[in-house]
């Protein structure tokens, strides 16, 4: 049995391709939601009051070809509000915080969240 040749291969990645889809538009692959992960800092987690907190997130969201931001949320602060992949405060009061951090897109909005406590010195 011969094996195929590099053109004859190519060809039949270029048919399957074709045949599969790989395009974001391609009415025959589901949608897929945009895709966003906290890596800082872990659930349930404690602080000191007045001690620095990181907050970082990656993530991966597409709106007409341009890649949207993450946008992190407090659940104890109605009014805050940053755009970014990381920050740093030291300014949460004491208590439960649920930290969200969110993409959205055209196809939705996916979203993490982690819950620290920040305790008394």
């Amino acid at each position: 049995m011969k094996s195929l040749s590099y053109l004859g291969c190519l060809l039949v990645l270029i048919l399957a391709v074709s045949i599969l889809g790989c395009e974001d538009n391609d009415p025959i692959r589901p949608e897929k939601l945009p895709v966003v992960t906290i890596h800082e800092p872990n659930d349930n987690s404690s602080f000191a009051f007045n001690t620095s907190v990181r907050f970082y997130a990656s993530g991966w969201g597409k709106e007409d070809g341009v890649y949207t931001p993450i946008v992190w949320t407090i659940s104890s602060d109605q009014d805050f509000r940053y755009q970014g992949m990381s920050w740093t405060t030291s300014n949460l009061s004491i208590g439960s915080h649920t930290v969200t951090a969110s993409i959205t897109d055209s196809r939705g909005t996916n979203t993490d969240s982690v819950t620290i406590t920040i305790t008394p010195n």
